[in-house]
């Protein structure tokens, strides 16, 4: 009587004995419950790794629709499938075929992400971007945007106007293709500073940026109808704002965003005047998001330290931001959570939006529905859910690093954190047997919930990023604290001043200045703590590859469920395929049968090549005048991803920033053994000590790199090649720095060492002035492989020295305006020319890295 009972859903007759009634009930309806959202969860995530893992590695640009749709019915078809399955044995105990049904609605479901994630990835490829440009190539462009994200110029400099980076949507333009569609922007000089959420008339001349990533560099985190190029709004004239905007949800919202940042501007002044640009900084990225004002070395400092995360707006800020919220009105109280929710979803409306924030926020929904539905809501089920939601919406977070380290760390926490923290520290004393429980049991939750965080996250950080700190985890229990009184403190003031402009931030000794005062002084010592920190312990540098990215993020899912399995048989069975299976990879990466190598990096306008000899690595240039960060940004990850885990020497041709500008972050992110310049910058730098080149230099010793410069004449030999510096002689006079650029000659033993030595001629930026010297003092001279000078800037000294050396193989980097502007077609006519803003990444001898 009881089964009929419940399977017809009738009210159970008395005399029954409820308590078996409902027992039973539960055991026939878990299979149900959280294993059905684990099931859909999971195998979304899984179909659309795959299908990303599958597309990086195709080898067509484009894909046939006709995949994704026999994808897409496959799945349909399995899922109707389970369904059938799963209801048929719903109130019985045929626990077979309720198995098989779970198999068919996991093959469902991962077939249906695959086929979103292939769609998606056809658009993004099939785009037919040729066509769009040469449908907007006209020099001048007129358009109605609606800004959706808004930045200021990292490189802009004090004597002349901000230069004001965007973001919009594009409402109106003459030709239809790109109405829709994402547009970024660069706008000279404004009268007045536009907010997120303005629609703009602009006329502005469009810029083509077609420049090929490098392997290893990160994927942009813009969306796939990003336009691939930049709207340059040279003047303020150019711009018609609408004024008398709608009353709406939108204009509330950019009203007090913008009383927001006003705020937050007021109180990063003060920091930059009272404390300095580290404060400034630390304030304007924990409140707004923006990182445009952190100082280069805090970042690389951080990255080295493991607390990167303390930088950008992560989990762990909207954490302390609920916390600060729910601690006064009670976190085990209805009322306290959801004024931590609000709390949350209020922060990320006035700050910049990004991917971090984003994933923040869905991460600090998903806890705050645990919280809120308590034992009723199975938190890994809801958490799988949740992210396969967020990969449906956008199927390009799978192709970023940080939407994988967020996922990654909170399976870990979620699955492994209670269990970890058992085993290390003890059963928790939630009733207060002793005085001291209090603390202890906060400490040991933070500890665990770091190194379990850690713990999970190092494979996949690993396989991305090539550096690893051991002090990651107790540097973050340190800082945390602070990071929490910086936050409090200035949310605090922030709101008063965005309330009562001028009443938490100014000279009149109000008790309302307390926050501020706080925040300000307590921003400046956490700066210095994670610069501290950064100098403590050199990080631990490895080399990447193809497969280690692949199989990074597996490897980082197998240590986040291992560190929470109560059996220590299967824990460390786990662990230990982990930990071999990284070693194994990122000690394979980079290796290349030929006795030596040349890469020249895809950086835009500016220069980087490696050579390669046997083991030994050096870098010739490292510098772009279009990318800023290049260091960071660039350089660091595809070195990483070709192989390099140090550089034995970094050579610099000439003072300009397009050659120089990202060693800084080289030094201070990997193990870089010498610097190398010439002489003349080399004196530049000391007679100048406050100039650019003078304060460059400072940062390169302070990191504890030796910096040596050489001249004609000088040679050095690194396993089987041989360096000559051929110009310029020092102290020699030149009328510009360009002349006085280093000419190296390289003599390489080729692929088969019988054979005549391979010479290589590295150019620099000479021009005529130093061309001319460089024939008179060497008219013999001839090599295979030649740098175009100055980045394939034409003159007629620079047609003459190519046809001298004669080379059969032609270095070109450069961006696409000196491209589109080529006259060096017919000098070039029967030799192989590589340019990287066509090609890409180039490697000599001819394969890929």
């Amino acid at each position: 009587m009881t089964d009929a009972t419940i399977e017809t859903g009738s009210s159970v007759s008395p005399g029954v004995n409820t308590t078996s009634v409902e027992r039973q009930g539960e055991e026939l309806l878990r299979p149900h419950g959280g294993r059905i959202g684990m099931v859909v969860g999971g195998a979304g995530l899984f179909g659309a790794w795959t299908t990303r893992v599958f597309l990086e590695h195709l080898e067509s640009p484009t894909i046939d629709i006709g995949g994704p749709a026999i994808i897409a019915t496959i799945g349909m078809v399995v899922i109707v499938i389970s369904v059938v399955l799963i209801r048929e044995c719903s109130g019985s105990r045929n626990h077979g075929r309720h198995r098989l049904g779970m198999v068919f609605l996991g093959l469902g479901v991962a077939f249906g992400f695959a086929s979103r994630s292939a769609i998606h990835e056809m658009s993004r490829r099939s785009d037919a971007s040729m066509q769009i440009i040469s449908a907007i190539s006209p020099p001048v462009m007129a358009l109605e945007v609606c800004l959706t994200e808004i930045s200021s110029d990292p490189e802009r400099s004090p004597d002349r106007d901000p230069i004001l980076r965007a973001t919009g949507r594009v409402i109106h333009a003459k030709n239809t293709w790109i109405v829709g569609r994402t547009v970024r922007l660069r706008f000279d000089h404004l009268d007045r500073l536009p907010v997120v959420g303005d629609r703009l008339k602009v006329r502005g001349r469009w810029q083509f940026d077609p420049r090929p990533r490098n392997p290893g560099e990160p994927v942009s985190a813009r969306s796939s109808d990003l336009l691939p190029g930049m709207i340059v709004v040279p003047h303020a004239d150019l711009v018609d704002q609408w004024s008398g905007r709608r009353f709406g949800l939108t204009s509330i919202r950019n009203d007090i965003r913008g009383r927001w940042w006003a705020a937050v501007e007021a109180l990063v002044e003060e920091a930059n005047h009272s404390v300095g640009a580290t404060a400034a900084g630390l304030i304007d990225a924990l409140l707004t998001g923006r990182r445009q004002r952190l100082p280069e070395g805090l970042r690389n400092a951080a990255v080295r330290a493991g607390l990167a995360h303390l930088l950008a707006i992560s989990g762990l800020h909207v954490g302390i931001i609920a916390g600060l919220v729910m601690l006064p009105l009670g976190s085990n109280r209805i009322t306290g959570r959801v004024a931590g929710i609000i709390a949350v979803l209020a922060f990320s409306l006035v700050v910049d939006p990004g991917p971090s924030v984003d994933r923040s926020v869905w991460m600090a929904g998903i806890g705050g529905l645990i919280l809120l539905g308590g034992r009723r809501v199975r938190g890994r089920s809801l958490l799988l859910l949740v992210l396969a939601g967020i990969v449906w919406v956008d199927p390009a977070m799978m192709r970023r690093a940080g939407f994988e380290l967020t996922a990654i760390a909170t399976i870990g926490l979620v699955w492994s954190s209670k269990s970890a923290r058992r085993r290390w520290f003890g059963p928790a004393d939630r009733i207060g047997v002793r005085r001291s429980s209090l603390f202890e049991d906060r400490f040991a939750t933070a500890a665990t919930a770091g190194i379990v965080a850690w713990g999970s996250t190092l494979p996949l950080v690993l396989s991305r990023f090539g550096s690893m700190s051991l002090i990651s985890v107790p540097a973050t229990l340190v800082a945390a604290p602070i990071l929490i009184l910086v936050l409090g403190t200035a949310i605090v003031a922030a709101g008063i001043e965005s309330i009562l402009p001028g009443a938490a931030v100014g000279d009149a000794g109000s008790l309302a200045m307390v926050p501020s005062a706080i925040a300000v002084r307590m921003a400046g010592g956490l700066g210095d703590l994670i610069q501290e920190c950064g100098r403590l312990m050199e990080p631990i540098s490895v080399s990447t590859s193809r497969v280690g990215v692949v199989l990074g993020l597996p490897l980082a899912l197998l240590v986040a469920v291992s560190l929470g399995l109560e059996s220590n048989r299967v824990r460390w069975s786990g662990l230990a395929v982990a930990v071999i299976t990284s070693m194994s990879i990122t000690q394979s990466a980079g290796r290349t049968e030929s006795p030596w190598a040349i890469h020249m990096l895809s950086v835009g306008d500016g220069t980087a090549i490696l050579v390669r000899d046997g083991e030994r690595n050096i870098l010739f240039d490292a510098g772009s005048s279009s990318i800023g960060g290049v260091g960071r940004r660039v350089l660091v990850p595809t070195l990483r991803r070709l192989g390099v885990s140090a550089l034995d020497a970094v050579i610099v041709s000439h003072a300009n920033s397009d050659h120089y500008g990202g060693v800084a972050d080289l030094v201070e992110l990997m193990p870089v053994d010498r610097v190398v310049v010439g002489e003349m910058m080399h004196r530049q730098a000391r007679s100048e000590p406050s100039s650019a080149v003078g304060r460059w230099m400072v940062r390169i010793q302070a990191a504890g790199v030796e910096v040596r410069s050489v001249e004609r004449g000088d040679e050095f030999r690194t396993g089987t090649m041989r360096w000559r510096v051929l110009h310029p002689i020092g102290g020699e006079p030149t009328r510009s720095l360009n002349d006085g650029s280093l000419v190296l000659s390289l003599e390489a033993v080729g692929i088969n060492p019988e054979m005549n030595p391979v010479r290589i001629l590295l150019c620099g930026d000479i021009q005529s002035e130093g061309i001319g010297r460089l024939l008179s003092r060497e008219p013999d001279l001839r090599a295979d492989v030649m740098e175009l000078p100055h980045h394939g800037s034409w003159n007629p000294t620079a047609v003459a020295l190519l046809g001298q050396v004669d080379p059969q193989i032609v270095l070109q980097s450069t961006g696409p305006i000196r491209w589109r502007r080529d006259r060096f077609a017919d000098a070039c006519r029967g030799r192989l020319r590589l340019v990287t803003c066509r090609d890409g990444l180039v490697s000599l001898p001819r394969g890929d890295p």
